[in-house]
């Protein structure tokens, strides 16, 4: 796959109008991670963070007069082919959130962690729900987000901010459940745009049936 190809159909033919999609491509095989934003938000891709564990996108979004931090992640599920460590993920994921801790703007961290959430004593959920707590991190999701049943895909935010609310699981649009939610953030200006037409009602009838006749005469 090439950057700006998404199973061999281009972002352009995906995206709708008033629409921008960003992403970055997997290395690999596969679709890597990406972002759907309306055109009236300004944003910029802030580089990403070195980690083998997953896979993200870093948005800076402004959102009126504010800024928003949103980063989409995918977790690299653990196996003896990409060699990947089952513990490198909440290492990496440490590291990734200790570097966001002096940044600013509202945070709003989303995607597939491939961690059982549901599970209360589910070792990597136990270590993953400490390490939020330690950052001061909610996570917002409950119930089933895959076919299969389990809570992998998350919505997490500052305790501090009350940013995200009304988070709720919609109908399936691959194995995992779409998550929706409500962002308690600022809207952008609307965007101005130059529109020319022509007023009917100003029209001499008269007048434009004898510039009709006057063009359908031969010359």
């Amino acid at each position: 796959m090439r950057p700006g190809e998404i199973d061999n159909k281009t972002i352009a033919d995906l995206t709708p109008n008033g629409y921008h999609f960003t992403h970055i491509p997997r290395k690999t095989r596969g679709g890597g991670v990406g972002v759907l934003l309306k055109s009236r938000f300004a944003y910029k891709v802030i580089a990403s963070f070195p980690a083998s564990s997953f896979e993200m996108i870093h948005l800076v979004i402004t959102a009126g007069s504010e800024t928003i931090r949103l980063i989409t992640l995918y977790r690299v599920p653990p196996s003896s082919k990409n060699k990947i460590s089952p513990t490198a993920f909440i290492d990496e994921l440490s590291q990734f959130l200790e570097s966001l801790a002096s940044t600013s703007g509202r945070l709003i961290l989303v995607g597939d962690f491939n961690v059982h959430w549901d599970v209360a004593d589910n070792n990597e959920r136990v270590k993953l729900a400490d390490l939020l707590d330690m950052y001061g991190l909610a996570q917002h999701v409950s119930g089933q987000t895959h076919k299969k049943g389990h809570t992998l895909d998350f919505i997490i935010a500052r305790k501090s901010e009350s940013v995200v609310k009304e988070v709720h699981t919609d109908s399936l649009i691959s194995d995992h459940h779409a998550l929706l939610c409500t962002l308690v953030i600022c809207k952008p200006p609307p965007q101005r745009e130059r529109i020319t037409y022509r007023i009917i009602g100003n029209i001499d009838f008269v007048k434009f049936n004898a510039d009709l006749k006057d063009q359908s005469r031969p010359s």
